[in-house]
C-alpha cells in the first residue's frame, strides 16, 4: 500500500466522522433552537389592557370623572 493510498483511506475514515459530529451539532442546535422558541411563546404578554391603565389614570387622579366617563365610551 502506497503512501497515498493510505492518505486517502485516513480521509474517507475522518470524513465520515466529520459527517456525524456535523449531524450530532445540527441535532443539538435544533434542539436548543426549539427551546428557545418554547420559552418565549410561554412568556406571558407585556401589553396592558387599556380599561386597567384607564382605571390607574383616574385613580391617581390624573383625569376627572368626565374625561373617565368620556374616555371609557371611547374604549367601549
Amino acid at each position: 500500500m502506497t503512501c497515498a493510498e493510505m492518505g486517502q483511506m485516513a480521509g474517507g475514515v475522518m470524513g465520515g466522522a466529520s459527517q456525524w459530529f456535523n449531524l450530532i451539532g445540527l441535532g443539538v442546535l435544533l434542539i436548543v433552537g426549539l427551546g428557545v422558541a418554547w420559552a418565549i411563546a410561554r412568556r406571558p404578554s407585556t401589553a396592558e389592557d387599556p380599561h386597567e391603565i384607564l382605571r390607574r389614570r383616574f385613580a391617581r387622579g390624573e383625569l376627572g370623572a368626565e374625561e373617565f366617563a368620556s374616555a371609557n365610551r371611547t374604549l367601549g
